[in-house]
């Protein structure tokens, strides 16, 4: 990194007269100290580059996206003969915009391929599909939303051999493909359906989705029930929410009503945690950084020194010198503020896209903090010390050197 800092400083031109190409001339000449300065700051403000980047996505995803789009209320339990009244009830609310609902049967995978999920190869990213009971649902027609990744949906008039739709992660870490076979066990049924197509699911709308979806006819004779979603006008406030919550439980006292606000804010409230975690841990190899920093820097201080006095001895004026020197510890800074918000970002990037599966955007505010930072760490640890030695006289220095 240091050799990359030193090649960027090395393209701007160094030949020209002024303090500033002086000043450049100072941070690549050899024994100059980016490297010094990138090891004493690096790793900590790399850390906390990664650690504010991935907070501010994450945040804008589940305080600003997120809440536009999702629902305001799962309703779960719902009986067949109450969709009807439940669908009236709900819809009548002022305010209310959409109601999506849709069938769910409680079931577990038995086999995979004929294959116990126990003695398959699932990965730890799957495992979960395979433990328990889940919710699994049947439909005719293509979901509103859905991207078909391989194969293809079944016709709305389909009524041949069970058939069914996979999440794309999901069947890779069961290690499931095109014509290969899920056995689902419904209360003692076993239904066996072959794997149509695969489809990629946007989990953060936070919508009715579901990993298996079943052609129909597959589930027929199960006990079902149905699960609902209520959207309503956010610009009006929470007012429509809590009438949508009053009448349906009011009406309805066996239908469970989950708030997703709820859930985010226990979410936020998780993350907060672990962001404070994260950043005493930042904060503490920053600490530890500093001192090294500052030990780089005392170092550093006898040749500064003599370049003081040849400065002096050149004919600089004290104010030109205390400039130069002002502007090497600030490009000092700058070069290692760039390098720690190169490779945080690139840390955050990673984590937020492949681990959390968010996207991802560079947030200026945390990234214009750590350059500062490094730069004033820098500029003061850098400058302590030189008013003392631009006080000093320069004939000592000679006769001694």
């Amino acid at each position: 990194m240091a050799r990359l800092a030193v090649w960027l400083v090395r393209l701007a031109p160094l030949d020209r007269p002024g303090l500033f190409s002086l000043a450049l001339r100072a941070v690549v000449r050899p024994g100059n100290q980016v490297g010094q300065v990138l090891a004493a700051l690096g790793l900590g403000l790399s850390t906390l580059c990664a650690m504010t980047q991935v907070e501010a996505n994450f945040r804008q995803a589940f305080v600003n996206d997120i809440p536009r789009t999702a629902p305001d209320f799962f309703f779960v339990d719902i009986q067949p003969d109450q969709l009807p009244a439940f669908l009236d009830t709900a819809r009548s609310v002022a305010g209310v915009t959409r109601v999506e609902t849709s069938p769910m049967v409680r079931g577990r995978i038995v086999r995979l391929n004929g294959v116990l999920p126990e003695e398959a190869e699932v990965g730890e990213e799957a495992r979960w599909a395979v433990s328990g009971d889940r919710g699994l649902t049947y439909a005719a027609a293509m979901p509103e939303g859905t991207r078909i990744t391989a194969g293809q949906w079944w016709p709305p008039d389909y009524a041949g051999e069970p058939l069914v739709s996979v999440d794309e992660s999901i069947a890779k870490g069961l290690g499931l493909g095109l014509g290969d076979t899920v056995t689902i066990n419904v209360l003692g049924r076993e239904v066996t359906a072959r794997v149509a197509s695969l489809r990629r699911i946007n989990w953060l709308t936070l919508g009715i989705n579901y990993v298996f979806v079943l052609s129909p006819g597959s589930l027929d004779g199960a006990p079902v029930t149905h699960l609902a979603t209520a959207y309503t006008d956010k610009s009006a406030g929470s007012a429509p929410g809590e009438a949508v919550f009053a009448a349906v439980t009011d009406r309805f006292p066996n239908i469970t009503a989950v708030g997703i606000g709820d859930a985010l804010t226990d979410v936020m409230a998780v993350a907060d945690k672990v962001a404070t975690a994260v950043a005493a841990a930042a904060a503490a190899t920053l600490v530890t950084g500093m001192l090294v920093l500052v030990q780089t820097m005392a170092q550093g201080l006898r040749r500064r020194a003599y370049e003081t006095v040849i400065y002096k001895v050149c004919g600089a004026s004290r104010r030109a010198i205390l400039t130069v020197l002002t502007l090497e510890n600030a490009l000092l800074g700058l070069l290692a503020g760039l390098m720690a918000l190169a490779v945080g970002t690139a840390i955050a990037w990673g984590f937020t896209v492949f681990f959390m599966e968010l996207p991802f955007a560079v947030f200026a505010g945390p990234a214009a903090g750590i350059v500062a930072a490094a730069t004033g760490l820098t500029l003061v640890f850098g400058l302590a010390g030189t008013f003392r030695m631009l006080s000093k006289k320069a004939l000592p220095y000679l006769r001694n050197d």
